[in-house]
C-alpha cells in the first residue's frame, strides 16, 4: 500500500500566529511552506528552526518549511495571517507571485479601513472561484506552539474545504468546529477587539472585575447586534468565535488590545506613543473603520461609540465612563 500523500499549504504571515498554525497544519500532515515579506525573520527561522522573536524556545515541526521563494508555487490551500489591513496586500502579491492554490483561509480579524470590506470580500474580489474559510475563536499563538488545549470556529460554506480544515487541522489539541455563517464568525472576531480595549480601559481606570464583566456582556450584545445587521445569524455570535473569542481577549493580558486600554486608562502616554509600544493593535484599526462606516451611534453602539471616542482624543476615558453610566435604564436584548 502507497503512503499516503501529503497536501501541500503555504501560509503567508510568519508572525505569532501564522508560525502557530503552520506547526498545527505539519502535525495534521501537510507539508506546509511559511513564508513573510521580512525576509531576514524567514531566514533566521530557515537556520535556526524557531521564530527569532515570538516563543524562541519552540521548535518549528519537522515539515514547516520557511521560504523566499514562492514564485509558481502550487499548494492545496492557502492561510493568510497578515495583519488584518495587509490582507488585500497579501492577496496581491498571490497574484504576483502566481500561487497556483485551491481553496484560502484567512485567519486574521478586522474591517479594512475605507473600504469597511470583511476578509471574505477582500478575498473573492481576486479569487471569486476559490472556496473561502475564516478561522476564529479564544487562541493565543503562544499557547497553541505549546500544545495547550485549543478550540476554534471555521465559517466556510464550502463543504470541501470545511472537510479538508477538519482532516489537517483538527487535532486532539486544536479543536475545529464548524459553521456556515462566515460572516458572523469575521465579525465576532473583528469587534471582539474593538470591546478588548474597553475592558483594558475599565481595568486602567481600576474601575473592578464587576465593571469588566458588564463591558464585556454589553459589549456582545453590541457585536451580535451589529452582526445582524450584516447578514449574520445571533447563534454565532453566543459560539467560539463569539463569546469564546470576546471573554478571552477581555481577560487576559495576553491580548495587544487590552493591554493597550489598560495603558489609555492608566494614562500611560498618548495613544499614538502607546500604539508604538504595543506594535499592532488590531483593535485600533478596526474602530477607525468602524468609525467611516456611518453606523455606530451612541444609541445603539454605545461601548464602541465611546471606545472611538477616546480612540480619536475626542473625550477623556473618565468623561467617556461618565456617558455611559448616565444613560437611561433600558431593556437588556441581543
Amino acid at each position: 500500500m502507497e503512503p499516503e500523500l501529503k497536501p501541500d499549504v503555504l501560509v503567508v504571515g510568519a508572525g505569532a500566529w501564522g508560525t502557530a498554525l503552520a506547526n498545527v497544519l505539519s502535525r495534521g500532515g501537510c507539508c506546509t511552506y511559511l513564508w513573510d515579506k521580512a525576509e531576514d525573520v524567514i531566514s533566521e527561522m530557515s537556520l535556526r528552526r524557531h521564530h527569532p522573536k515570538y516563543c524562541v524556545d519552540i521548535p518549528l515541526e519537522e515539515n514547516v518549511h520557511p521560504t523566499l521563494n514562492i514564485h509558481d508555487l502550487k499548494v492545496s490551500l492557502v492561510v493568510l495571517v497578515p495583519p488584518f489591513q495587509s490582507l488585500r496586500n497579501a492577496a496581491e502579491i498571490l497574484v504576483e507571485k502566481r500561487v497556483d492554490f485551491m481553496g484560502v483561509v484567512s485567519a486574521s480579524k478586522g474591517i479594512e479601513k475605507g473600504s469597511l470590506l470583511l476578509a471574505h470580500e477582500i478575498i473573492s474580489s481576486f479569487f471569486a472561484d476559490k472556496p473561502f474559510a475564516q478561522v476564529s475563536g479564544p487562541s493565543f499563538a503562544q499557547e497553541v506552539l505549546q500544545g495547550s488545549p485549543t478550540a476554534i470556529t471555521v465559517g466556510t460554506k464550502s463543504t470541501a474545504l470545511a472537510s479538508f480544515l477538519i482532516r489537517y487541522l483538527h487535532a486532539k489539541f486544536f479543536r475545529l468546529y464548524s459553521t456556515q455563517d462566515v460572516v458572523g464568525v469575521e465579525i465576532g472576531g473583528a469587534l471582539k477587539n474593538v470591546i478588548a480595549i474597553a475592558a483594558g480601559i475599565s481595568d486602567g481606570l481600576k474601575l473592578g472585575s464587576s465593571a469588566r464583566s458588564a463591558l464585556i456582556v454589553r459589549g456582545m450584545s453590541e457585536i451580535s447586534r451589529f452582526g445582524q445587521a450584516r447578514g449574520a445569524e445571533k447563534n454565532t455570535f453566543m459560539g467560539l468565535s463569539g463569546f469564546g473569542d470576546l471573554v478571552l481577549t477581555c481577560s487576559d493580558d495576553q491580548s495587544r488590545n487590552r493591554r493597550f486600554g489598560i495603558a489609555i486608562g492608566a494614562m500611560k502616554g498618548s495613544i499614538d506613543s502607546i500604539l508604538i509600544e504595543e506594535h499592532l493593535v488590531e483593535g485600533f484599526h478596526t474602530a477607525m473603520a468602524l468609525a467611516e462606516s456611518g453606523v455606530i451611534n451612541f444609541d445603539n453602539f454605545p461601548v464602541i461609540f465611546e471606545v472611538i471616542s477616546v480612540l480619536k482624543n475626542r473625550r477623556r476615558p473618565r468623561e467617556s465612563l461618565e456617558r455611559l453610566l448616565g444613560r437611561d435604564p433600558k431593556r437588556e436584548d441581543f
